[in-house]
């Protein structure tokens, strides 16, 4: 049976670890944090996310009202936002080589 990945991982895993690295970088422990330092986390992150990933990933987070992220939210959301990426730089590489 297939599983999807992203960066070598299945939903489960990525999900997984970018919640644990989101943790360890809430200071309050609250599930918040402001969109800057969710950016700063996914730049941070030992996931190998590209730049294009992380710019997907904070231009499509939800955002508060007083520009915060809830990143649990976010967590849940990351796979499939990754997966599309991923489609589009093997499509684009097919793309620059002529073939598409």
């Amino acid at each position: 049976r297939y599983q999807r990945r992203v960066h070598g991982l299945d939903h489960e895993e990525l999900s997984k670890r970018l919640l644990s690295v989101l943790r360890q970088n809430d200071p309050n422990k609250n599930g918040r944090m402001l969109l800057e330092d969710y950016h700063d986390c996914l730049r941070k992150a030992p996931l190998q996310l590209t730049l294009r990933d992380i710019t997907l990933l904070t231009a499509e987070a939800v955002v508060s009202g007083d520009n915060y992220v809830r990143y649990e939210v976010e967590t849940g959301r990351a796979f499939p936002l990754l997966e599309y990426a991923q489609k589009f730089e093997s499509f684009h590489a097919l793309w620059e080589a002529g073939i598409v």
